[in-house]
């Protein structure tokens, strides 16, 4: 494991999932929001926060292969959660996991 990379990962993780993510992106991302109509519908968003992932793990490893991969994972996980599937602790491990493999 790339302890470096990973170190890099997690810092880009916090920047797109936590500071990145407006209230409206995080409301709006959920197939159960409401405003879908005014705001367009769920999956756009939920596009749109998985490729703001996909491109903090696009600028740290250069890889297009591993950015695509954040991307579904990173979707599928966010999804799960937003359905009720999963809690927010099982989703941030999910995406622990997912940057432990990307430092490999």
């Amino acid at each position: 494991m790339n302890w470096t990379r990973l170190w890099w990962l997690l810092c880009a993780h916090a920047l797109t999932d936590y500071v990145l993510q407006t209230d409206m992106m995080q409301n709006r991302k959920s197939p159960t929001c409401s405003l879908h109509d005014e705001y367009g519908s769920w999956w756009w968003w939920m596009a749109a926060h998985g490729l703001v992932n996909a491109l903090g793990v696009l600028y740290v490893t250069q890889s297009v292969i591993l950015s695509i991969g954040e991307f579904v994972i990173h979707c599928a996980l966010d999804s799960a959660k937003c359905q009720g599937w999963i809690d927010t602790t099982t989703d941030q491990v999910g995406h622990l996991i997912s940057k432990m493999w990307w430092s490999v």
